[in-house]
């Protein structure tokens, strides 16, 4: 799904102490483990967030059901949970082993940051290649998402075409920042 945990000033300074050529003090490991678990806790607050707006989405789409059962709504639901299901597991395979660092020691917790900074990079692609295909997907149903109390047609496109500018804009946001910390990271 998505961890938005961006590149700090103080992880920055960190990097740039641990590749500083001729540098015989290490990085302050206390500051890097701080660093980690306070990015830990983060993830697992998104967590639980990712797993209420999978629920949202699951009942929305149950209730779309529900209330039509005509092609344009079955083909969005089933697209709305396929979806899911991708998300869900690219996020399960890609943060395994992501929660802790393997060792205590700080290369062990800097291989951790740059693999965290690999999947979000990994997830700002997904997202952009999600959009995309929802674009697909909306193309072939020809409706607007239905959203009953907006009335559908117009309001509903629009509602969905702001939704996926501000989410392809948080996508490119977090690519960027993700390379700039696996560039840091060296």
């Amino acid at each position: 799904m998505s961890d938005p945990s961006p590149a700090s000033p103080g992880w920055e300074a960190l990097s740039a102490a641990w590749r500083a050529p001729g540098q015989s003090a290490a990085p302050d490991a206390a500051a890097l483990r701080s660093y980690v678990d306070r990015e830990s806790r983060r993830m697992r607050g998104w967590l639980v967030v990712e797993l209420a707006l999978t629920a949202v989405a699951l009942a929305g789409g149950a209730w779309a059901l529900a209330a039509r059962r005509d092609p344009p709504t079955l083909l969005l639901v089933a697209d709305l949970w396929g979806v899911l299901a991708v998300v869900w597991g690219f996020a399960l395979l890609a943060r395994r082993g992501l929660w802790r660092p393997l060792a205590l020691s700080t290369e062990a917790y800097l291989a951790l940051a740059r693999r965290r900074a690999r999947v979000r990079l990994a997830t700002a692609v997904l997202i952009v290649l999600l959009l995309a295909a929802q674009l697909v997907v909306v193309g072939v149903a020809r409706v607007g998402v239905p959203v009953p109390w907006l009335g559908g047609g117009a309001a509903a496109r629009a509602l969905a075409a702001v939704v996926a500018l501000v989410y392809f804009g948080w996508a490119v946001r977090l690519g960027y920042r993700a390379r700039e910390e696996i560039r840091s990271l060296g």
